[in-house]
């Protein structure tokens, strides 16, 4: 897939609604998706998406966390938001 088909791609998943905190769609042999988003229901939403538009491919979900857009605490202890990261490769 080129880049212009992975934003089409990006635009697409972002047109149905379902909240994330962040969308990559990237791969050249095969196409990879990594949703980033808060909630576990959210998470939940995303896996039955990818997983109508992938048939057969195998969606994973993990906990991670990432640094806030403020910093609340310390250089030493920054301030992270907990979250959900769905990835599929197909």
């Amino acid at each position: 897939m080129s880049n212009q088909l992975h934003t089409e791609f990006r635009a697409k998943l972002q047109e149905l609604g379902i909240p994330a905190h962040d969308v990559k769609v990237f791969g050249t042999i095969r196409t990879n998706v990594h949703v980033v988003c808060i909630g576990r229901d959210t998470a939940t939403r995303w896996v039955c998406a990818l997983n109508k538009i992938f048939p057969g491919a195998r969606v994973a979900t993990s906990s991670t966390s990432w640094d806030a857009a403020t910093n609340r605490g310390t250089c030493l202890r920054p301030t992270k938001v907990q979250g959900f990261f769905v990835s599929v490769a197909a």
